[in-house]
């Protein structure tokens, strides 16, 4: 589980620096020591398996410091971004039933949930080990992220962390991340895809980098960032790789580009495919894990969805759960381990489930 896998890379390497933003540095030493003063914060507040988190803090290395809290703690956080209206995160928040609100250092905020308060001046110094701390199991719910939903209200997604760890060892190995690595976090942490952003490179060795939201959604700001930042690897929507070219960023050789969330286009792949060393196109819905399938592109070649990640599959059936040959009409369905628990609250995701086409298990997603 990823608190395990965390703990595991900070003792191969405590003094590398894990995560950084504007204003902050820490070593890995330094965020599993600040993770473990708060998780054990948070179980004296009772976090625990199956209680949700709410996390309203601003992008930085407190956020992450929070959402591993979270995880270390047992609970599962629900990431709400400052940003949002207060009607909408009041909503999330009623919705997921949550146990406890981590917020930053000051912020008034009321979302009808008892609130913590993060402090980037905890001394973690007395609070036990994080291996003393009860370790979440893998079917344990790790976040619950709400999508936009098909009825215009957010809904509610639990992802095991079970599925979040294959998802991120399988990203570890394909597109690839190491130690060498440096990635810019540009996603809001309400959107899945943050969550590969925030903890892969925690688990290669590698660092984050949080960008700031006023630079993430600048396509002039985040160029110039882009041009003078030693990143190796940026993960966006190709909405916000167009933002990047009109804003006239002109590539880095050694960049691997990592694209999904939307559609990409044969023209914008192109121009990425010129600009940067790797591009890789990602798939799949929030409810198989973030991503489901990826494929690394070639100049000239046509844009797919690629293969399955580890462990999980990929089938093309028609209407009655049959497969069917190449140019007849179908939908993809989707295997993966450590399928999400749904949705908090009565099922609302039945009709998404469907059964395997080669096993008696109603496990894929659809």
């Amino acid at each position: 589980m990823l608190p395990t896998l965390l703990a595991e890379q900070a003792l191969r390497t405590p003094d590398a620096v894990a995560v950084s933003d504007r204003h902050t540095t820490l070593t890995y030493r330094e965020l599993t020591e600040r993770v473990t003063a708060l998780a054990a914060r948070l179980r004296g507040r009772g976090v625990a398996p199956g209680r949700n988190v709410g996390v309203l803090v601003d992008r930085s290395a407190d956020m992450l410091v929070a959402l591993l809290g979270v995880l270390a703690a047992g609970g599962a956080y629900v990431p709400l971004d400052p940003g949002y209206p207060a009607e909408r995160l009041r909503y999330m928040a009623e919705d997921a039933g949550l146990h406890l609100l981590i917020t930053g250092p000051g912020a008034r905020v009321d979302l009808g949930a008892p609130v913590l308060a993060i402090d980037a001046e905890d001394a973690p110094a007395g609070v036990p080990e994080t291996g003393e701390l009860p370790a979440p199991g893998p079917d344990d719910t790790a976040y619950v992220i709400y999508t936009s939903g098909s009825t215009g209200r957010p809904k509610g997604v639990q992802v095991p962390h079970r599925a979040l760890a294959n998802l991120l060892l399988s990203m570890a190995e394909e597109p690839g991340l190491t130690d060498k690595d440096h990635l810019l976090a540009l996603t809001t942490v309400c959107f899945d895809i943050a969550a590969l952003e925030l903890f892969l490179p925690l688990i290669t060795g590698g660092r984050v980098e949080i960008v700031p939201a006023e630079v993430a959604r600048d396509g002039v700001l985040l160029r110039k960032l882009l041009e003078s930042s030693p990143a190796t690897v940026v993960q966006a929507t190709p909405a916000t790789w167009k933002m990047l070219l009109a804003a006239g960023w002109t590539g880095a050789p050694e960049l691997k580009v990592l694209c999904g969330g939307e559609a990409l286009d044969q023209d914008t792949a192109e121009l990425l495919l010129a600009r940067a060393g790797q591009v890789w196109n990602m798939f799949g819905p929030t409810e198989t894990t973030i991503w489901s399938a990826v494929c690394r592109l070639t100049p000239g070649e046509r844009v797919t969805i690629g293969h399955p990640i580890a462990n999980t599959g990929l089938y093309v059936l028609d209407a009655r759960g049959s497969a069917v040959p190449p140019g007849m009409p179908r939908r993809a369905v989707h295997r993966r381990r450590g399928p999400g628990h749904g949705l908090p609250g009565p099922p609302r995701t039945d009709r998404r489930t469907v059964r395997h086409p080669r096993r008696r298990a109603p496990v894929p997603h659809r």
